[in-house]
């Protein structure tokens, strides 16, 4: 082997023959214990609108564009401008008021979904994942429209209606499975007839619907239904109506 080829290949040892698959590992460790992730908030509302930011921050500053592909992944919830529950972004340098230096950065914004529960974050920096938690709290009615079949019912048949109660937010959707109590009282505040076939709890769109029997062929006059739901400030929101048999 000549002296230059001899050169070359100390040269490639160097460069290539050193480097082990222990050093990648070893770097992926050095990278998992700098970077972290958090969030904006601790919790928001589950109303299917509500945003936070999603940060990972301790990046090194010189970053190749293959590690930049920073991967997200959320149990509940979506991304905005991702793939559903998924989404990768591209970290970059921001300035930092409180240190006053530049460090590089990586943000996702979640949107909540109208499911109550804790939603993971997991994010994947170079092979290393961490992983952060928030709760999508119970997003209350601001108010309630009940929608009735009917207002009036002849007392010779057995008088039924259908109820359409919707519990409505000012912003976003109601909490999908929120209770809904309903009433059915005579003019003397005596419970009247049943409810047949129905659900209390709210769907995605924030409506439950009630099936009314009234047995008693006899029965003439008022019947005040009743519809009530945890509010927002506490206490509870109500919305009614009277259904008027006759004979």
């Amino acid at each position: 082997m000549s002296v230059r080829n001899t050169l070359l290949f100390f040269i490639v040892c160097l460069v290539f023959g050193c480097y082990k698959e222990s050093d990648y590992n070893s770097s992926a460790r050095h990278l998992g214990n700098l970077f972290s992730v958090s969030t904006s908030m601790d919790s928001i509302p589950a109303d299917g609108m509500s945003r936070m930011y999603v940060y990972v921050n301790g990046l090194p500053d010189s970053i190749s564009a293959i590690d930049n592909n920073i991967s997200l992944q959320t149990d509940f919830g979506t991304f905005v401008s991702g793939t559903a529950q998924t989404i990768t972004v591209q970290s970059s340098l921001v300035y930092d008021s409180v240190v006053n230096t530049l460090k590089r950065q990586a943000m996702a914004v979640l949107v909540s979904s109208t499911t109550v529960d804790s939603a993971h974050i997991i994010v994947l920096v170079k092979g290393v994942t961490k992983t952060a938690t928030v709760f999508f709290y119970r997003a209350l009615p601001d108010r309630i429209k009940m929608i009735p079949s009917a207002i009036y019912a002849k007392a010779s048949y057995i008088p039924a209606a259908t109820i359409e109660v919707d519990l409505i937010r000012d912003t976003g959707l109601v909490s999908l499975n929120t209770p809904v109590i309903l009433t059915a009282v005579d003019t003397s505040g005596n419970a009247v007839g049943a409810f047949q076939l129905f659900s209390n709890l709210s769907d995605s769109n924030g409506k439950t619907n009630f099936i009314y029997v009234q047995a008693d062929t006899s029965f003439t006059g008022p019947i005040h239904f009743t519809a009530s739901a945890a509010a927002p400030s506490g206490g509870s929101i109500n919305s009614s109506f009277d259904l008027n048999i006759y004979k």
